[in-house]
């Protein structure tokens, strides 16, 4: 995929174990809430997203194993 980046986007990948991440009900964390923190959150630095990411997905886990990789990458264009 190409795309063209400009000043002020952000741009989040993530592997597949971040929104198939489960929770003790069985529900997946999805893409949703994933978009919806960004969208929330998407004013602070990088380290501060990925962070917040990180803490969303184990309050949404809650005492369920992580059950795949899960990888973030950040970043800002300036």
């Amino acid at each position: 995929m190409l795309f063209q980046a400009e000043a002020g986007d952000l741009i989040v990948l993530y592997s597949d174990g971040v929104q198939d991440q489960q929770n003790a009900e069985d529900a997946e964390y999805g893409r949703g809430p994933l978009a919806e923190l960004v969208t929330e959150i998407g004013g602070r630095t990088p380290g501060e997203i990925l962070d917040a990411i990180f803490q969303d997905l184990d309050a949404f886990r809650g005492a369920m194993p992580v059950s795949d990789d899960q990888t973030l990458i950040v970043m800002k264009v300036l």
